[in-house]
Order: structure tokens, then C-alpha cells, then sequence
């Protein structure tokens, strides 16, 4: 556990502000420990449509993660947030530690994104 709690980034945004943008690589996922994300998608003729929303105790972006896959959609604050982030390299240490970690995650994941 140790291990674990030091390798977390505790990160601060602030409203308005971009985590990611379609096509981003997805080399961590975020847990929110208060405030409020936005997922969004862009169309070309300038259409947005809200994909989901984040608040205390959703994970996001975790998928992309587990599946290292680009990221589909736009995310950002929509008011001041704390996250904490899990970079991939630690989520594939304990998940090869622990292969059911990744396979319990799959099945029941907090909040799909």
C-alpha cells in the first residue's frame, strides 16, 4: 500500500481546464476526490455533446487505460477539482501482481466512460 500511495499524483484543476483531447495518449486515469468533470465530444459543424459527467468518488478514463487506447472525447473541469491520478505503469504493477484487480475492474467498473 505504501508502494501504491507514493506513486498516486494528487493534481488540482481549475474550472475550465483541459485533462485531455481526443486522440491524447491515455497514460493514467483519475480518481475524483471533489469537484465536477465534463466529457465531451465535438462534432465539425461545432455541435457538442455532452458524454458524461464525474463528481466525488467516480473514476475516469480507465478504460482507455486498461485497453491502451487513445482518448475519444474532450475532458475538463467544470468547477475547481482534486484528482487523484493513477499513471498506467502503476496500474500494470499491481495488476500483473494481481490479475484479478484488472479482471474485477472490467466487469464492475465505478462509472463507465
Amino acid at each position: 500500500m505504501l508502494h501504491i500511495d507514493g506513486s498516486l499524483d494528487w493534481v488540482q484543476v481549475d474550472a475550465g481546464q483541459v485533462l485531455w483531447r481526443p486522440e491524447d495518449e491515455s497514460d493514467s486515469f483519475y480518481i475524483v476526490i471533489n469537484g465536477r468533470l465534463r466529457a465531451i465530444t465535438e462534432k465539425e459543424n461545432g455541435a457538442v455533446n455532452i458524454v458524461a459527467e464525474y463528481g466525488q468518488g467516480d473514476t475516469v478514463g480507465e478504460l482507455d487505460v486498461i485497453t491502451s487506447s487513445r482518448r475519444r472525447n474532450t475532458l475538463h473541469a467544470i468547477r475547481e477539482t482534486e484528482l487523484i491520478r493513477m499513471p498506467q505503469t502503476l496500474f500494470n504493477a499491481i495488476s500483473s501482481r494481481n490479475p484479478r484487480t484488472t479482471a474485477q475492474y472490467v466487469r464492475y467498473p465505478l462509472k463507465h466512460d
